[in-house]
């Protein structure tokens, strides 16, 4: 599943490894990541990842 985040985002290991319950919008499916510089970002998932996540 860690590997799919990545290939779908293409975010960096610390924003994945950081993401939390409350980051993740399965309705919209989307996933809120944290990255380098206290940058965050809304980015799109399929919904199965969305679900899969949760």
């Amino acid at each position: 599943m860690l590997l799919r985040l990545h290939t779908e985002t293409a975010c960096r290991r610390g924003g994945a490894l950081g993401l939390r319950l409350s980051d993740l919008d399965i309705t919209w499916a989307l996933v809120r990541l944290a990255e380098k510089g206290g940058t965050l970002r809304w980015q799109p998932v399929t919904t199965d990842l969305a679900t899969a996540l949760a």
